[in-house]
C-alpha cells in the first residue's frame, strides 16, 4: 500500500477517532464561569455588536493576497538552477505584477486604515457603546426618581 493511500485512510479514521473521544469524555455543560463572556474580569457592558471600519478586513485580505506571493517565491528559489528562461521570466512578469498591485494599493491609501479608522469613527462620547449604555442608565435612574 503507498504512502499516499495509507495517509488517506489514516487521518480520517484518526480524526473520527479523536472526535469520538471527546463527545464521550468531554464536559457537556461549563459551569457558569466558564460559560460567560470575559471581558478582562469586568463585568460585559453593553453589547458586543460595534460598528467597526470594514478597511480593517481590506487590509487583511491584501495581507493574504501578498503574503501567498512568498508561498510562490519559495518554490520558484528551490527550483531557480532547473528552470529555463522562459520559467525565469514568467515569474519576473508574475513579480512585476504584484509589485505594480501594491504600489496602486499605497497609491489609493487602501493601507492608511488607521488614519481613515480615527478620522471616521467614534469622535464624540455619546458614539461609544459603552458610553451611550452609561447615559441610558442614568436616563432610567433620573425617569425612575421622578416616578
Amino acid at each position: 500500500m503507498s504512502n499516499l493511500i495509507m495517509y488517506f485512510c489514516f487521518v480520517p479514521l484518526f480524526t473520527a477517532t479523536l472526535m469520538v473521544i471527546n463527545n464521550r469524555l468531554g464536559v457537556k455543560k461549563g459551569d457558569p464561569a466558564k460559560v460567560s463572556p470575559y471581558e478582562c474580569g469586568f463585568a460585559p457592558v453593553g453589547t458586543s455588536r460595534q460598528k467597526f471600519s470594514v478597511s480593517f478586513f481590506l487590509v487583511a485580505i491584501l495581507f493574504l493576497t501578498f503574503d501567498l506571493e512568498i508561498l510562490f517565491v519559495y518554490p520558484f528559489a528551490m527550483s531557480l538552477c532547473h528552470l529555463s528562461l522562459l520559467g525565469y521570466w514568467v515569474f519576473i512578469v508574475f513579480s512585476l505584477i504584484l509589485t505594480v498591485a501594491f504600489v496602486y494599493e499605497l497609491g489609493i491609501g487602501a493601507l492608511n486604515y488607521a488614519t481613515k479608522a480615527s478620522s471616521s469613527s467614534l469622535t464624540s462620547s455619546q458614539n461609544s457603546p459603552r458610553d451611550s449604555n452609561r447615559t441610558k442608565q442614568e436616563a432610567n435612574k433620573e425617569n425612575s426618581s421622578q416616578e
